[in-house]
């Protein structure tokens, strides 16, 4: 389970936010563009650190203000998902996958039927070879997000996932990212400003506008009965 519950001083207004989010749950922070929705990932995956508060994940402290913790990005266990993928254009789409494992302590023979896993739900092992020059956006979206779980994260992170991609694309990899949920039970957060997005994918969702932060109560459908608003702290 994922708690989060910090401020963050933005030059234009201050960042605060308090919520948890359990396995298996995909929390989306949905708002406008500027609203502080990315600031809030990056200082979960470790790139920014809050002024204050805490961030903890399965009861280990990833920051803490008054305890004098911050622990490096490396060291959080948290798949990263970018806005525009972050391939590296000078490794091949395996080499792309395969590079956050060099920080992960536990590189045992499991990794290879881990990224095997990887290669059939993503659909994505007759790319191994290719570089990102070569890949479709779609395809760039699937490698970015088994590269992000190439590190076995207990959290995973996705910023604005669908941005630049056509309707279709985006319907196909809705169902892979519902897939994902529902195969590696860890907590999501995802970041949106589009609400089709935000209510085709999230379990709960939390609307921050200029820093603050506004549950939202969601529509219970058939195919989610038991949506629900997010808890906060």
């Amino acid at each position: 389970m994922l708690k989060a519950d910090f401020e963050k001083e933005l030059w234009h207004f201050n960042l605060q936010v308090s919520f948890e989010v359990h396995a298996g749950q995909v929390l989306v922070l949905w708002g406008p563009s500027g609203a502080g929705k990315t600031t809030v990932l990056e200082c979960l995956s470790g790139l920014k650190h809050p002024d204050e508060g805490q961030i903890s994940l399965n009861g280990k402290l990833l920051f803490s203000n008054t305890g004098g913790i911050n622990l490096p990005s490396r060291k959080r266990r948290v798949g990263y998902l970018f806005q525009n993928y972050a391939l590296f254009p000078h490794m091949t789409v395996g080499e792309n996958i395969d590079f956050g494992r060099r920080y992960q302590p536990d590189k045992d023979s499991s990794y290879q039927r881990w990224w095997e896993d990887l290669m059939q739900a993503f659909g994505i092992g007759h790319l191994i070879n290719r570089y990102s020059y070569q890949l479709s956006g779609g395809e760039k979206q699937r490698v970015a997000l088994a590269r992000a779980m190439a590190v076995r994260p207990d959290l995973l992170l996705l910023d604005e996932p669908f941005s630049s991609l056509d309707h279709e694309t985006k319907l196909d990899l809705r169902r892979e990212l519902n897939a994902v949920k529902k195969t590696w039970d860890i907590p999501v957060v995802l970041v949106t400003h589009d609400r089709e997005d935000a209510d085709a994918l999230g379990d709960c969702i939390i609307t921050i506008d200029h820093g603050q932060m506004i549950q939202s109560q969601r529509m219970q459908t058939a195919n989610k009965p038991n949506t629900q608003i997010c808890n906060s702290l």
